[in-house]
């Protein structure tokens, strides 16, 4: 090779050593994408290099307590199928009716004549809040102090716990019955005579008020809204209405059919909230104005309006 020709040649610009590096740059990318598309734009944990706000973004849904999926709430909250709500309604009816039959007495003669330990009278205190007007306040401060993203349950939560106590005591004022510590149950089988032919209304104070327990009533519409909305503790609602039954009961200030005809107003005061579709309408309406997601929200959307939020409050 020419002097010329070798000094033209060392002139030209090295490009073949700097081309393992490009390939490897060019892979690296090319996994990074993949991953990036698999783990959900994460790579070991870790976010990809987005703009501020996306990593706000991410970074709010992986940490706060964003709300679930706007469908989700239509599906928990959403009319269920009648023949359900029909039959479970049925059968509180059918055993307020057996319980006249063959419970109130034996049950009513057993509390009147034994005494209650202490330490169950303490439980049966507790137990007595969760079926309680004031009870019921308390329960709505927790949720809206523990859970806020689902404070716009609290009036669908509030009729139907205040409606049910409230519907029982207008069916006291129309039925006559004495409480068990004022019904003498010598030599009965039954409790079918404890009920009176005449509505005294307000005569003898709560004396003869029995018909049906305000209380459960209260109890069973709370626990038909909660277990809506956390349907994983539904077990745990049931338990304190049950809790809240025996209270009465073992108190001596309602027969067993009392409880159940209870539970079943307060059932069904808490079905009209999701069954009836003129009362389901206008809570899901009021939901929607405190805040509930909308059907039409994706989570995307939501979680953009909580940075938002968030932003605005630190800014």
């Amino acid at each position: 090779m020419s002097a010329a020709c070798r000094k033209r040649h060392d002139s030209r610009p090295s490009t073949l050593p700097n081309l393992p590096c490009l390939i490897s740059v060019e892979l690296i990318h090319n996994c990074a994408n993949s991953l990036e598309l698999i783990a959900g734009r994460r790579v070991d944990g870790l976010p990809q290099c987005h703009s501020p706000s996306t990593l706000d973004r991410m970074t709010l849904k992986s940490r706060s307590h964003a709300p679930p999926p706007p469908d989700r709430y239509a599906s928990l909250l959403g009319r269920k199928s009648p023949a359900v709500v029909h039959t479970l309604s049925a059968s509180l009816l059918l055993a307020a009716i057996l319980a006249v039959l063959v419970l109130d007495v034996p049950v009513a003669d057993y509390f009147a004549t034994h005494s209650i330990p202490d330490s169950v009278n303490e439980l049966r205190t507790v137990a007595e809040l969760f079926g309680h007007g004031l009870g019921v306040v308390i329960v709505i401060v927790v949720l809206a102090a523990l859970d806020p993203v689902h404070r716009w349950i609290i009036p669908r939560l509030a009729f139907a716990a205040w409606g049910g106590g409230m519907a029982a005591n207008l069916i006291k004022l129309c039925v006559t019955r004495p409480r068990p510590y004022w019904f003498d149950t010598t030599g009965l089988t039954t409790s079918w005579s404890s009920f009176g032919d005449v509505i005294d209304g307000l005569a003898d104070g709560s004396a003869l008020q029995s018909f049906p327990s305000a209380h459960v009533a209260t109890a069973a519409g709370l626990a038909v809204v909660l277990s809506r909305l956390y349907p994983h503790a539904r077990g745990l609602f049931v338990t304190l209405v049950v809790a809240v039954a025996i209270q009465r009961t073992s108190g001596q200030a309602h027969f067993v059919s009392d409880c159940f005809a209870g539970a079943l107003v307060g059932w069904s005061a808490g079905q009209v909230t999701f069954q009836e579709g003129w009362a389901s309408r206008w809570f899901d309406r009021l939901e929607y104005l405190l805040g509930r997601p909308r059907p039409d929200s994706s989570p995307d959307v939501v979680a953009d309006d909580a940075v938002d939020s968030a932003h605005h409050r630190a800014a």
